[in-house]
């Protein structure tokens, strides 16, 4: 049976890949002046193309003299929407941006055209920007020569930076990885730990200092819905919880656990989500009850509904001979059954080792019935804000060279493909850093807009490279209208709080 097994060696070179590694683009004089010196990569890490990344001497947000406000060619054998109308509907979008690009942190409108830089030059690296839940509060980790900090970023009822940035003092190896609690008054951080290959795992109050609660290796963490208390995987051999069940800051370990998956996920306030002897299985964390959901056969990686009623699985089976057939046991939910099998377009099972896991599966847990995304080769996804859609990653060949693309499938009415960006290439903060821990990272990021009509995304499209913005429509007859260039970056999420107003054309520079 195999194992998802993420090696603390590899967990720590992404680890220094997020933070230091991938922002080596900017440390040499790039900045949201000059995109082009964001270091972009194809989808498998290796360098891009010299003659697709942006020109260095460029000093434009596309690389190629374009703006924020270009648009892509549409799809020429349906009507699009005219540039007025998509200028219209994406300055209509709600919420901020948060970006990052080299060694810098800024926040931006949807449409960019309000861009405010927060941190990071040559001598000061801002990564890993993370929105609380309610949108008013931004942190990130800041590092330089003489000090490791945790800042956090409020912003006012109009979405403008307030002047009540704190700091916390981290002291130590850079953080990697922040995750807002559900009432945003604290985060959880992971980090490198001080000794041999561990991760440290800690807490920290905006103002107050780090504090170190447990190390392992791996580690991986989620918040619950409504407590001060998380579920982690630590080691890959237990599932834990740590908080105000098992008493502050202690540690309770649930369950033990066999390495088949990554970041456990919370159904209700008192069950998780995990994989176990290859069952996707209900866990109560308050009398350690495991009931049995769904029969993958092995290893899965998962990503719970915001609404907590369904997950969206890739069984890692499917790379060696399909996706076995996954069957629905009713000890947790109403009795029903159900089954599925990934096909092939001919209607033939998937066989054959892939270099990439394939497949994407929905299922509803109070039913077990399961919706099948896609079959193919699937590198990451994303569910929107209402949980009806699911963006997803795929991976291709392009003239022979490795290129990524977002797909995005709707549940309802008919389970279809409602749009799709071009082939791109992805910045290596995202190859390096994200993509390895998107279950993981989905907890406490998203490129989703707050009404699910909106996808943010980062990477290389045609030679010009930054910030991209895709509307998301329902199914229609009319092509879905091609991405915008908002802003030069490597990485961005989507906060959900005030939108600042434009600035006026002519008008002064934010700063």
């Amino acid at each position: 049976m195999p194992k998802l097994v993420f090696a603390t060696r590899v967990l720590l070179v992404c680890a220094i890949s997020v933070v230091v590694a991938s922002c080596s683009g900017g440390l040499d004089g790039g900045g949201f002046s000059d995109p082009a010196s964001t270091d972009t990569t194809s989808v498998d890490g290796e360098d891009a193309d010299d003659g697709d990344a942006a020109d260095s001497s460029d000093a434009s947000p596309g690389g190629d003299g374009s703006e924020p406000g270009d648009e892509l060619d549409g799809d020429a054998d349906q009507p699009t929407l005219t540039e007025e109308e998509l200028l219209g509907q994406l300055g209509q979008l709600q919420g901020q941006l948060a970006i990052g690009n080299g060694p810098q942190v800024a926040v931006a409108r949807p449409d960019g055209l309000t861009l405010t830089e927060l941190d990071g030059s040559e001598m000061t690296l801002a990564a890993q920007p993370t929105w609380s839940r309610d949108g008013s509060s931004l942190a990130w980790s800041s590092a330089s020569a003489d000090r490791q900090v945790v800042a956090v970023q409020t912003f006012d009822d109009e979405g403008l930076p307030t002047q009540e940035r704190v700091e916390s003092n981290a002291s130590g190896p850079a953080v990697y990885y922040l995750q807002w609690n559900h009432d945003d008054t604290q985060l959880a951080y992971l980090r490198s730990g001080r000794r041999g290959r561990q991760v440290e795992f800690g807490t920290v109050e905006p103002g107050q200092p780090v504090k170190q609660v447990d190390v392992g290796a791996p580690f991986f963490i989620s918040w619950s819905p409504s407590e001060s208390e998380l579920a982690a995987n630590i080691n890959q051999n237990s599932l834990a919880l740590i908080g105000e069940t098992a008493g502050s800051g202690a540690r309770q370990d649930l369950v033990e656990i066999d390495g088949q998956f990554s970041a456990p996920a919370w159904i209700d306030e008192s069950t998780v989500l995990a994989v176990l002897d290859g069952w996707f299985v209900a866990i109560n964390v308050q009398d350690r009850s495991v009931d049995r959901l769904l029969d993958v056969g092995g290893a899965a990686r998962f990503v719970l509904s915001p609404d907590r009623a369904s997950f969206a699985f890739q069984s890692l089976e499917a790379r060696q001979g399909g996706i076995r057939q996954a069957s629905y046991q009713p000890s947790y939910q109403p009795s029903y059954q159900a089954k599925s099998q990934l096909q092939s377009e001919d209607g033939e099972a998937e066989e054959g080792e892939r270099e990439a896991p394939i497949g994407l599966i929905v299922v509803d847990i109070a039913t077990g019935s399961q919706q099948v995304v896609t079959t193919d080769t699937v590198l990451s996804w994303e569910w929107s804000p209402d949980s009806q859609k699911v963006a997803w990653l795929s991976t291709d060949r392009v003239s022979s060279q490795p290129v990524a693309q977002w797909h995005f499938w709707s549940r309802s009415p008919s389970e279809v493909i409602v749009g799709e960006t071009p082939p791109l290439r992805l910045p290596r903060k995202v190859t390096a850093g994200y993509l390895p821990f998107f279950a993981q990272y989905t907890q406490s990021v998203t490129r989703w807009g707050p009404d699910s009509s909106a996808f943010a995304f980062e990477g290389v499209i045609e030679g010009r490279s930054g910030i991209w913005m895709q509307l998301v429509g329902e199914p229609a007859t009319s092509a879905p209208a091609a991405p915008q260039l908002v802003a030069s970056g490597d990485f961005v999420t989507w906060g959900y709080g005030p939108t600042p107003e434009p600035v006026p054309a002519g008008g002064p520079s934010p700063s």
